[in-house]
């Protein structure tokens, strides 16, 4: 159990910052995530409706276990609570590059271009 405020901070393979808070009483397994996002909500709504990759258990944002922060969006990582799968969590759509992969998120797109 934290006795502190702690903060992690990482970068990931991927050069994005993972971000890990836990507050005073919460146990170390169980951190949060406080603060402000800007998110897509009704892209994150369907996603979360559609429940875990492994079991279709409800996912909830209660649920989180670590956070990796690209610019403006977010890649929620959830705890299934039934399977304990790791299942992740974009706040925002992305757009596809030439090779199939993921490029960028569109609210850093269109933060970018002022939209």
């Amino acid at each position: 159990v934290c006795a502190y405020v702690c903060v992690r901070a990482c970068v990931c393979a991927c050069m994005c910052v993972c971000v890990h808070v836990c507050w005073p009483g919460h146990s170390t397994a169980a951190c949060i995530i406080t603060g402000r996002r800007i998110i897509d909500i009704a892209f994150l709504a369907d996603r979360l409706n559609h429940g875990c990759y492994s079991c279709k258990t409800e996912l909830r944002l209660v649920d989180i276990v670590k956070e990796a922060k690209s610019r403006f969006a977010s890649t929620f990582h959830m705890k299934c609570r039934s399977c304990n799968a790791i299942n992740m969590v974009l706040t925002s759509k992305t757009i596809l590059c030439k090779n199939g992969k993921r490029c960028t998120f569109t609210i850093n797109t269109k933060t970018a271009i002022g939209m």
